[in-house]
């Protein structure tokens, strides 16, 4: 019996030793946040004695520590998308890590800044569609308003600035453009009235306006020449009143 018994200590020492030593192990892989290894060494000690109280904490304890590591590589996984600007990406990530985490404020917050940056760039495209069809159609103003709303965005504002000078240039063009064909009906009313110098004289500014019409370097040819045939007339005139008072004498 006495060698039985002493059996039977013998093997409990044993069983407690190698309790002690996984329980060490656990621990010491715990405090180098190497959570795999720890769990197994925990898991080791807890199959060996299930009701082991130290070992019960262990193992809930680098659960979680598993856990929370689990949630943070996901979080930083998703800002990484979203720092990326692959905002359709973030949110089909969320949707599938959520579940797990339900309640976890923090994706949240990634989850509805998610949404607004898609909102947000959606707006952005409408502006920018809105800012070209204004363009198209001539609408300067409109074109200017709709392009200075993007102007809130960094990354657009170099490319943004240069597009408004552009417009402005535009309009400032479109606007000469527009007096210079106002003149140009005041000349040919001039013109009509047979008074070519002051045609002369507005499709001259008229030009200066609009250098590259046709029309208007063709009407001030016309003029010119007006201009010459009557100069002409005159001194013809004068000649022939000249000969008639030479006759009389």
């Amino acid at each position: 019996q006495y060698i039985v018994l002493k059996q039977s200590l013998d093997a409990q020492q044993k069983r407690m030793s190698k309790i002690e030593q996984r329980i060490q192990n656990a621990e010491h892989y715990e405090s180098k946040r190497q959570y795999a290894q720890a769990l197994e060494h925990a898991q080791d000690a807890l199959a060996l004695d299930p009701q082991n109280a130290q070992a019960n904490a262990l193992v809930k304890r680098v659960q979680q520590a598993l856990a929370e590591e689990h949630r943070a590589r996901l979080v930083n996984e998703v800002k990484s998308v979203i720092d990326r600007k692959q905002y359709e990406e973030a949110l089909r990530m969320l949707d599938e890590i959520m579940p797990e985490f339900p309640r976890d404020t923090e994706l949240k917050q990634l989850q509805a800044t998610a949404r607004s940056a898609i909102q947000h760039r959606a707006n952005l495209l409408d502006d920018l569609a809105r800012a070209e069809e204004a363009l198209k159609n001539g609408n300067y103003d409109e074109a200017i308003a709709a392009y200075d709303s993007l102007l809130s965005v960094e990354s657009l504002q170099n490319e943004v600035k240069v597009k408004i000078n552009f417009i402005r240039k535009q309009k400032e063009l479109a606007e000469k453009r527009a007096e210079a064909q106002t003149l140009k009906g005041k000349a040919e009313a001039y013109i009509r009235a047979n008074k070519y110098d002051d045609a002369l004289v507005v499709v001259a500014r008229a030009l200066t306006l609009d250098k590259s019409d046709r029309e208007l370097k063709a009407l001030h040819a016309r003029v010119t020449t007006l201009i010459d045939q009557q100069r002409q007339i005159e001194v013809n005139q004068v000649a022939a009143a000249q000969c008639e008072v030479a006759g009389d004498y």
